[in-house]
């Protein structure tokens, strides 16, 4: 009678850094990348939806509030991208809906949201890299 016959154990270690011929460390730097990539896309899309949220909330607002957003949303626009377009008119409009108790027209509301319009407009004319940083990057328009 033979005497069964045991099978030799072997140690195995799985190395995870080598994936077929390239190995953790050299793709570990390129995923991070595509996951930053992937983030910065993400925070782009969000925060240029949320930022036409606010701009449609503005044309749905009372005429004071609408007046007072849309003339506050140009400003902010010139002071990020250092253009000037001053408007007088809109800034009297502007400062009755905020220190006045007189009513605020509708047509008064169509003017700042016109003005406001006018600076996108003139934004919109900067060099091809400086409108890509304002609207991918800042998401100011």
């Amino acid at each position: 009678m033979q005497k069964p016959v045991e099978p030799k154990k072997i140690l195995c270690i799985h190395d995870l850094s080598g994936v077929g011929r390239c190995s953790l460390a050299v793709i570990l730097p390129v995923l991070l990348a595509a996951l930053l990539l992937v983030a910065a896309v993400l925070r782009t899309v969000f925060q240029r939806r949320r930022l036409k949220k606010r701009l449609a909330a503005l044309d749905s607002a009372a005429p004071r509030d609408a007046v007072a957003g849309w003339y506050g949303y140009a400003v902010y626009l010139q002071q990020k991208t250092g253009l000037a377009l001053p408007d007088e008119a809109a800034a009297a409009i502007n400062r009755e809906a905020l220190f006045s108790d007189h009513p605020i027209t509708a047509a008064q509301a169509a003017a700042a949201h016109q003005y406001a319009d006018a600076v996108r407009a003139l934004c919109r004319t900067r060099k091809p890299w400086q409108r890509f940083s304002d609207r991918c990057i800042r998401c100011i328009y």
